[in-house]
């Protein structure tokens, strides 16, 4: 598939991402799928992951992002003179798990755990769901990454049966 912009070479952990057709590509959308569960299983089946775009509000989305950002301006962890939405983290800067990003913000909670996410993994599933009580946020430079993981193995609670958003 081609595009207009040319993808720039990606990084993570300081490596340089393999970015060859095979291994990289642009992500299928499921928005005309919503409606048709069956067929949103079957896409999970085949490629691991559904991608939602558009299930959110944007201007929630967008107000979230505004708030753990001016945390992180107001503690010094952002670049000086780039705009605040950008995110831009300062050169210096080292992953971080920030429990602090998420706390005592009812705009996050919200947005994860009462609203569209919460709304659709329940009819997706069919039964009720249930987050979990804690809220990672990982704040991470330039460069870098959260090194391959899985969640099962930190967050399992004797279930299999774990979704990630």
């Amino acid at each position: 598939m081609t595009t207009a912009t040319a993808i720039p070479q990606l990084t993570a952990m300081g490596r340089a991402l393999d970015m060859g057709p095979g291994a990289f590509g642009l992500m299928r959308e499921a928005h005309a799928d919503l409606a048709d569960l069956a067929a949103l299983r079957a896409r999970m089946d085949t490629d691991g992951y559904v991608l939602l775009r558009g299930l959110l509000d944007r201007d929630a989305v967008l107000s979230v992002r505004r708030e753990m950002l001016s945390r992180l301006e107001r503690e010094g962890s952002l670049e000086p003179g780039a705009p605040l939405m950008d995110g831009v983290l300062r050169q210096d800067w080292k992953n971080s798990f920030r429990t602090d990003l998420a706390k005592d913000h009812p705009g996050l909670m919200h947005l994860l755990y009462a609203g569209a996410i919460i709304e659709f993994f329940g009819r997706f599933l069919g039964q009720p769901v249930r987050h979990y009580d804690y809220t990672w946020v990982r704040s991470v430079g330039r460069g870098h990454g959260t090194p391959p993981h899985e969640d099962i193995v930190y967050m399992g609670r004797g279930t299999w049966n774990l979704w990630t958003v």
